[in-house]
């Protein structure tokens, strides 16, 4: 699946949610996550990796926090394998719907409910990749620095125009283009 593909589904289903604010309610949060500025971010990891003969094909990709399923499925896009822990009920449900109804392009992704500071609903070592909306950062930082693999990214969307120190992960660098109030930082677990 492309992910022109994959945007134009999502700003259809943000006209869906304006009308149903029983689910906007819960997703209205989530709206901001600019889909151009996710892709500018994978894109350049994409490089990255690209640059070091490797690809993002085939990665373990995990979103703690995923929402509506948006940032899984442009992970998805990429061929990437993902996986989102969503601690709410109702947007674990519309992230799954959002899933099933990308599968006829040949989006997958997983949808896991619960804390995701639970690390007995995922296992960190799967993924080499990790995504979070500013949602509990310090504590996803843990978690990836004490569970996680050395070389294990974490891609950190934040409203802060400094890069946030994490403890026990190496600031990176700033990556792909400043979405419309939001930043992504990228960090390794040294």
């Amino acid at each position: 699946m492309g992910f022109e593909q994959t945007k134009e589904y999502f700003d259809e289903r943000d006209a869906y949610y304006k009308l149903h604010p029983e689910i906007c309610f819960h997703v209205q949060d989530f709206m901001t996550v600019n889909l151009d500025h996710l892709k500018s971010s994978i894109d350049e990891l994409a490089a990255d990796f690209a640059a070091k003969d490797l690809t993002l094909k085939g990665k373990g990709f995990l979103d703690l926090g995923c929402g509506d399923g948006r940032v899984l499925a442009v992970a998805s896009s990429y061929g990437m394998n993902p996986v989102g822990v969503e601690h709410c009920p109702i947007l674990a449900e519309e992230s799954r719907i959002n899933i099933r109804n990308l599968s006829k392009f040949g989006t997958i992704g997983t949808v896991v409910e619960g804390d995701l500071r639970n690390t007995r609903l995922y296992d960190i070592q799967d993924f080499m990749i990790v995504y979070n909306f500013l949602t509990l950062s310090i504590d996803v930082a843990k978690i990836i620095h004490s569970e996680g693999l050395p070389g294990t990214l974490m891609l950190l969307e934040h409203f802060a125009g400094e890069p946030l120190v994490l403890p026990h992960l190496k600031y990176v660098k700033r990556i792909g283009k400043n979405g419309r109030v939001s930043m992504t930082d990228l960090y390794v677990n040294a």
